[in-house]
């Protein structure tokens, strides 16, 4: 059998590291580690594959659906870690647990740069829920300071039933304790049937 070429690039650095994320042949999640971008790059340079687990288990995204968003930060107002913690997040479709019908974007995270990885509240069993159209692209974004240096998450994706553009985001600072998993949504950036 031929070898298969991983799909879904998303690549970040922080900490003099650069993560590149993809989706293997079994539409499991993995990732390169490697230097900085900084660094020179040549023949002898070496990038350290890890597949990424959650429970123990691989990170599967829905057939036909091989798109990522990533993104990493340091979140210097956390407010239930140790100051400074630096975060990776990786943002997938996934199939909906309650409706198999449905594929929703979900959200996989890590504290330790990629040691360990828990499943963040979007998409997850009791958290926030948007369904995704078929053939949506993902991409992800960390905002420095928008308002009143509040820092934020924002995820761009085509929503299912509204069939247009959407960006959901949530807030990181000291303020938004009580509201760290509060996602928000603005679903008609622009609609999908109109000519791009």
């Amino acid at each position: 059998m031929a070898p298969t070429t991983p799909s879904a690039l998303a690549s970040v650095e922080i900490n003099n590291t650069t993560f590149v994320f993809y989706v293997n042949s079994q539409r499991n999640i993995g990732y390169l580690e490697g230097p900085a971008a900084a660094a020179e790059i040549n023949q002898q340079t070496k990038y350290t594959q890890h597949q990424v687990l959650v429970d123990g288990a691989p990170v599967e995204v829905v057939k036909g659906f091989k798109h990522l968003g990533a993104i990493a930060y340091k979140d210097l107002l956390t407010r239930t870690k140790k100051r400074g913690s630096t975060y990776l997040r990786v943002y997938y479709v996934a199939e909906n647990p309650k409706d198999s019908d449905d594929n929703i974007l979900r959200e996989i995270a890590s504290e330790d740069l990629g040691k360990t990885w828990f499943s963040g509240v979007l998409g997850a069993k009791n958290g926030v829920i948007y369904s995704v159209l078929q053939g949506s692209g993902i991409n992800a974004v960390v905002l420095p300071g928008i308002v009143d240096n509040t820092n934020e998450l924002r995820v761009y994706f085509t929503i299912k039933n509204e069939q247009c553009l959407a960006v959901t985001w949530m807030p990181l600072s000291v303020e938004s304790k009580g509201h760290e998993n509060d996602w928000n949504i603005a679903s008609r950036l622009r609609s999908i049937d109109e000519p791009w």
